[in-house]
C-alpha cells in the first residue's frame, strides 16, 4: 500500500512540476509560488492523517543541467507549520512548449511530461520514475470535478496510467492542477485537491 500511495505521489506531483515552468494558461506557476493540497477520500481513514496537507512550491532557484536552466520544485507533507520535504524536481520547457521534469534522485534522467501543442487525443509513453512505462493522453478540455472545496469546469484533463493504476489530473485556466483522481474498483476517487486558488 505504501508504495502506491508513493507511485501516486509522484505521478500527481511531476503533474503539478510539469505544467509550471510552462506559464501556460492552465498552470499559472511562478517562482516563490506556494499550492496547497488535501488527500481525498482514496484510501480510506486513517491511512493518510486527515490533518495532512500536501505542499507545493516553487523556490526561488534555479539549476543548470547539461546546459540547460530548471526550475527548482519541493513538495513537502504536513501540517501547517511543520512540513518535511519529500521530493525536489527540476522542470523545464523547451521552445516548442514540452515540458520536460527530472527527480532530485534521478538527476540523469530527463522525463516528458507534457508534449505540446495540447490537443485532445494526444498520447504518449516513456518511461517513468522508478523504471516503469507510463501512458499519457490529454482526454479533454472540458472535465468537470467537484472537490471539497470549490467545483471546476472546463478543465483539461490528462490521464496517466502507471503500473496498473489510471489517474486523472484536472488543470483550469489561470488557476494550475485543481484535482488528480484515482480509477479503484471501477470508480474515480479524489486523491488530492487544491484547497484555495
Amino acid at each position: 500500500m505504501k508504495q502506491l500511495i508513493t507511485l501516486l505521489l509522484i505521478m500527481c506531483l511531476t503533474g503539478v512540476f510539469s505544467l509550471s515552468y510552462a506559464q501556460s494558461e492552465y498552470l499559472m506557476m511562478e517562482k516563490g509560488k506556494v499550492f496547497k493540497y488535501k488527500y481525498g477520500n482514496v484510501y480510506g481513514p486513517g491511512l493518510v492523517d486527515e490533518g495532512t496537507i500536501l505542499k507545493v512550491e516553487v523556490l526561488n532557484a534555479t539549476k543548470t543541467i547539461e546546459g540547460k536552466e530548471y526550475l527548482t520544485v519541493q513538495s513537502s507533507t504536513g501540517s501547517d507549520g511543520n512540513f518535511s520535504v519529500d521530493l525536489t524536481s527540476y522542470t523545464r520547457v523547451s521552445g516548442n512548449g514540452s515540458v520536460y521534469t527530472r527527480l532530485e534522485d534521478e538527476i540523469n534522467k530527463e522525463t516528458v511530461m507534457l508534449r505540446a501543442p495540447l490537443k485532445v487525443g494526444d498520447s504518449w509513453e516513456e518511461k517513468g520514475f522508478g523504471g516503469e512505462t507510463a501512458s499519457k493522453k490529454i482526454i479533454g478540455f472540458d472535465g468537470s470535478i467537484t472537490t471539497p472545496t470549490a467545483t471546476y469546469s472546463d478543465c483539461l484533463v490528462l490521464e496517466t496510467q502507471q503500473n496498473g493504476t489510471q489517474s486523472k489530473s484536472y488543470f483550469k485556466k489561470n488557476i494550475g492542477m485543481v484535482a488528480t483522481t484515482v480509477t479503484m474498483g471501477g470508480e474515480e476517487k479524489l486523491f488530492i485537491y487544491l484547497l484555495e486558488d
